[in-house]
């Protein structure tokens, strides 16, 4: 797909840029899968601890065995789990919808109770 076939405004992007451990892309014409999650659904000292296993292992292993890890605990429902309520996640639902078409292409989506996965082409920038 092109800028034009999607009428993508003119606008600046970042390009990708890192902040921590995971890439950032603020791009056009990007597929973006996003994840984002409840505040309590990754209790602070898990993270903590993962952190200080990871630094022992090989480099090029870190961020694939950090993701893992993550996911594990996402899909284990720690926390409120609020986002399993449907009238909850409906509100997720409608907010997602609403910048569809404007500020990007939503394609999919899919509300877990701790956290929620979206895939989207950006027409405008993310930050």
């Amino acid at each position: 797909m092109s800028r034009q076939t999607l009428n993508l405004p003119k606008h600046v992007f970042k390009g990708c840029h890192g902040r921590g451990p995971i890439p950032h892309c603020d791009t056009d014409e990007t597929l973006q899968s996003i994840t984002f999650r409840l505040a309590d659904s990754l209790p602070r000292d898990k993270l903590v601890h993962l952190e200080q296993e990871l630094e022992c292992m090989p480099e090029d292993n870190r961020e694939t065995e950090r993701r893992k890890r993550i996911e594990s605990w996402l899909d284990k429902g720690i926390g409120c789990c609020a986002l399993a309520h449907p009238e909850v996640a409906e509100i997720i639902q409608d907010t997602l919808k609403r910048f569809h078409g404007q500020k990007y292409q939503l394609f999919a989506w899919c509300i877990m109770p701790t956290h929620v996965h979206v895939l989207i082409l950006q027409k405008d920038s993310l930050s």
